[in-house]
C-alpha cells in the first residue's frame, strides 16, 4: 500500500486510497463514507 507523504489540496475531504488521489470527494464517495460510518458507530447523522 503506496503512503502519500505529500499533498497539496485545500479540499477538507480527498480521495487518499482512491484514484484520482489528491482530488477532492464526490457527492457519492463523501455519501458513501457517511452510510459506512453511520453503519459502524451506531451513530445516526446526516452529511449536512
Amino acid at each position: 500500500m503506496p503512503i502519500i507523504s505529500t499533498l497539496d489540496s485545500d479540499y477538507v475531504f480527498v480521495n487518499l486510497w482512491a484514484q484520482p488521489h489528491g482530488r477532492p470527494l464526490t457527492y457519492a464517495a463523501g455519501y458513501d463514507l457517511v452510510l459506512r460510518l453511520r453503519k459502524r458507530t451506531g451513530i445516526d447523522f446526516q452529511p449536512h
